[in-house]
């Protein structure tokens, strides 16, 4: 189709210009060069509309088989999503290694959860409006005055209550729930058989 659009413009260019050069005088040819100037833009637009439509529809197709990037991970039914974290306090409380393997149970990727600048409002706020007066989080003690999250990550924030942590013994640690209203989202350690309800996190980018 394009194609006999652009013979057909041509044919009547080459019509018009072979009839007008038989006059010699300057007017003739002055006109000539009018035609073939008219002639030359019909057949650039003429060839240039379906081109532009051409270019639209390859463009709309690449646009359709480009390769779309995977939905974001969801997280699990009834947990809470924060950041690219899940966070979930079960309903029945246990001592702090029970939890800990409780959260796994929950789903493979879960553990007792960490706690860290970006993350430590949310925790505060969900321990809080959870209710109960002890939870526990993924700290505990590595040394006599050192402590480590279970998901490896860095101590890179601490919330401890006045005087906490006061006991070597104690090797475990919890967040206060709003009953210690003086305290409440900050850290305390306890004996790891002491049975609190507690925070499991799943960490979206761990496959």
């Amino acid at each position: 189709m394009l194609l006999s659009t652009a013979a057909a413009v041509l044919c009547a260019c080459w019509l018009t210009g072979s009839g007008a050069t038989q006059s010699a005088s300057d007017t003739s040819d002055r006109l000539v060069a009018g035609l073939a100037d008219v002639c030359l833009r019909r057949l650039t637009d003429a060839v240039s509309a379906p081109m532009a439509g051409l270019r639209r529809e390859v463009a709309a197709l690449r646009e359709q088989l480009a390769p779309r990037p995977p939905p974001p991970p969801a997280c699990p039914p009834s947990w809470s999503r924060h950041g690219h974290s899940c966070y979930l306090i079960p309903p029945l409380p246990n001592s702090w290694p029970a939890a800990e393997h409780g959260c796994a149970q929950l789903d493979r990727r879960a553990r007792l959860a960490s706690v860290h600048p970006d993350n430590q409002a949310f925790v505060a706020q969900l321990v809080s409006g959870a209710g109960h007066p002890m939870v526990w989080i993924g700290l505990a003690r590595t040394g006599a005055a050192t402590f480590g999250w279970t998901d490896g990550s860095p101590v890179d924030f601490a919330s401890w209550a006045p005087s906490e942590p006061n006991n070597p013994s104690e090797h475990c640690v919890h967040v206060y729930g709003p009953q210690h209203q003086s305290v409440t989202g900050h850290w305390n350690d306890a004996s790891c058989s002491d049975s609190f309800h507690f925070l499991c996190r799943i960490d979206l980018n761990v496959q």
